[in-house]
This record gives structure tokens, sequence and C-alpha cells, in this order.
């Protein structure tokens, strides 16, 4: 993955002995790369991002908690607890599958340490594709089913009153997306699965 910055990038490195290393990248310093599993050790997170346009810090999953982690002072601060998967964008704004009490899994977003859930009671065998961005002065979320039939989108669900229920902007019909993302422009979403795409 590479920063916003355009000078950095999250790699994994296989070396011969086939122990892999997580490493952070400058390509304009390369001899200041950062091993992040030797800065880590145990503590070294998976499923990594850049905290929007800081290539010092990352995001990554340890033990189900979703942590922020320094890659100058090997700080490590919790953001989340009891996280299946997540989703950064930019640099306040997190999306995530978590589990509730129950054992069902809750959709939410984080903006800020101000949490939202967008949606509850999910049979934890429903992953979820997660995006999120900007169009039109509003905000749109995208919640595509992995092995399911649908791909739902919510328009400025943080702006929702707490309490009140959450209504889709719209549903549309699309088996086993594998792949979800917006365009450049964040005017259109294409969605991908084994034998297509829509657009």
């Amino acid at each position: 993955e590479w920063a916003l910055d355009g000078k950095h990038v999250l790699l994994t490195q296989t070396l011969p002995s086939g122990v892999t290393q997580l490493m952070s990248f400058d390509i304009g310093k390369p001899e200041k790369a950062v091993n992040i599993t030797k800065l880590y050790g145990v503590e070294t997170p998976t499923d990594v991002h850049y905290v929007g346009g800081n290539a010092d810090t990352i995001y990554g999953l340890k033990d189900g908690l979703l942590r922020k982690q320094s890659l100058t002072t090997a700080n490590i601060e919790i953001m989340l607890q009891n996280v299946r998967s997540y989703q950064p964008y930019s640099d306040d704004t997190i999306l995530y599958e978590s589990i509730a009490p129950d054992t069902t899994i809750q959709i939410g977003i984080m903006k800020n340490e101000t949490i939202k859930i967008i949606k509850k009671k999910i049979d934890p065998s429903v992953q979820h594709l997660l995006r999120y961005s900007q169009y039109d002065k509003h905000y749109y979320f995208v919640v595509s089913e992995v092995n399911g039939a649908t791909m739902t989108l919510y328009r400025d669900p943080l702006d929702t009153p707490a309490g009140a229920k959450l209504t889709p902007f719209i549903a549309l019909p699309f088996n086993n997306a594998a792949e979800v993302s917006f365009s450049p422009s964040a005017q259109f979403i294409t969605a991908q699965n084994g034998s297509g795409a829509l657009t």
C-alpha cells in the first residue's frame, strides 16, 4: 500500500529462509526503511495501512484489537476491540466489522474516536467489503456482502441523529463481490465478482 505522500510503501518481504518481514519503505531514502517486524517483534500487526498522510504511523490488527502503531517510537494505541476487519479512510475515519457481545457481527464507522453503528445483528458467516468516499458534498458508505447477493449504499451515515434508523440510499443486487472501489473522482462505484463487474 502506498502512503498518500506517494513516497512510502508498505510491503511484505520474504527472505530465502522463508521468514517474512513487514517493511515500510521510503523510495527516496531506501536506507531509512523501517523493518516493522523487527521493531515490534511478537506485537507485529496484520492487515496494515498507513494512517492517512502520516507515513510514520500505521493501523494494524492484533488479536482482534485495532491499533495505531508508531514506526518511530514503537508506541501502541488501541483504537477498537473485537474487530474482524477494517478499512481506513483519510486521517480520521475507520470503517469496521466487529464481534458484538451476542457473537453476531456489527458494522460501524469511527470518526475522531466517535462511533456510529451502521448495521447490527449480522450472521457471523457473512463478511463484507467496506468502502467510503466523498462526492458532491456528500459522504457515501458502501457495504457489499462477500458471499451474499447485495451491495448497499448509505449516504451521509454520520449525519443520522443518534437513535434514528439508518435507511440505505440504494441497495443493488450483486452476487459474491470480490472487490469494490470508488473511481478517482468518487462519482462511480465499481464492484467485481468472479464472472464480471458492475459500475
